[in-house]
């Protein structure tokens, strides 16, 4: 079923009833411009509003938007996400649309993209294939935007900073009293050491592939979410495999059905390679240690960002530290995989 066209919502209703009435005022534009109930709300920002709203038809009940909510002082930057979109678009790729762009009091603006009904992509040898496919004409399209968003720029300028930060006495102040501590040099080490093979073959990716981040439409299309981090990952396009992999394969495959796993990998990889005759480097195939060496970089990657980032408490930090002691884990226990 279409979602309804704007004009067909001509009855403003704020539904979710968890939001004060303090906290009403600031959405009374939005539901204004776009008549509707939100239907639903999630993540939060430190002030506790959510940032992340569902607007869906009052009629129908049908989800039609999905608003992102950002300070004003970020804006710029989600309109250049919006407008990264927009350009795959137009080049076959599928991403959400962005509606419309409006500005919010208290310092917020919101940017409205269309909702994409789908369900998470699978672990069949259909959807691997499905999935590799995508992937290939999604790096393909980026890579003929690139020049246009300097994502090339934009991910030396980056990755020089994190690497300047891992190399410091900061990132060890930081570390010094983690239980982790062992286990988080270990992996800032991978980052630093094998930081100049991720940027060999280096071309624009997706950068944060993960099972909320690839739709699958009713039509068979897959659909991908949240561009933000395409903006700074030029880097070996085998990094989106190697997170797929990990994030959407080893935790829903059997630990017991290797051949499952090895089959999903396989046709994963192999449906990237052929379409179109889609590069991966000299002497790629999987179980030759590149998808095992990308995960862990990508870890001591994003341990390096963790430390750069403020907003974290000490109960975040622990938590992520477990979920990549469980990632490295699992890549250890599948190395020959990989």
């Amino acid at each position: 079923m279409r979602p309804p066209a704007l004009s067909d919502l001509n009855t403003s209703q704020l539904a979710w009833k968890k939001l004060e009435e303090s906290t009403l005022e600031w959405l009374t534009p939005l539901l204004l411009k776009y008549p509707c109930k939100v239907a639903g709300a999630f993540a939060s920002t430190h002030n506790h509003r959510p940032s992340y709203l569902r607007l869906s038809s009052l009629e129908t009940g049908n989800h039609f938007a999905f608003v992102k909510l950002v300070s004003t002082s970020l804006a710029d930057r989600e309109r250049l996400i919006g407008n990264l979109g927009k350009e795959i678009l137009h080049r076959g790729a599928a991403t959400p649309v962005l509606l419309s762009v409006l500005s919010l009091p208290d310092n917020i603006t919101a940017f409205i993209y269309e909702w994409v009904e789908g369900s998470p992509i699978g672990t069949s040898l259909k959807e691997m294939k499905l999935f590799g496919n995508a992937l290939s004409n999604l790096h393909k399209t980026l890579a003929h935007v690139s020049g246009h968003f300097d994502i090339e720029f934009r991910t030396q300028k980056r990755l020089e900073s994190l690497a300047q930060l891992a190399s410091s006495p900061c990132f060890s102040t930081f570390w010094e009293d983690s239980t982790e501590r062992e286990f988080v040099f270990r992996m800032r080490d991978v980052f630093l050491s094998d930081l100049k093979k991720m940027m060999s073959h280096a071309s624009p990716c997706h950068g944060d592939i993960n099972l909320g981040n690839i739709l699958v439409r009713h039509d068979g299309t897959a659909v991908f979410i949240d561009l933000e981090d395409a903006l700074h990952s030029a880097v070996w396009p085998g990094l989106d495999i190697a997170k797929a992999i990990e994030r959407i394969l080893l935790p829903r495959v059997s630990s017991s059905d290797i051949v499952q796993l090895e089959s999903a990998i396989d046709a994963l990889v192999q449906a990237y390679l052929t379409m179109d005759g889609q590069d991966l480097g000299s002497g790629f195939e999987p179980g030759n240690g590149h998808l095992a060496r990308t995960m862990r970089w990508h870890t001591g990657l994003a341990i390096v960002v963790m430390t750069s980032n403020r907003h974290f408490g000490n109960s975040t930090i622990r938590c992520e530290l477990t979920k990549f002691n469980e990632v490295i884990r699992l890549v250890d226990a599948y190395d020959y995989l990989l």
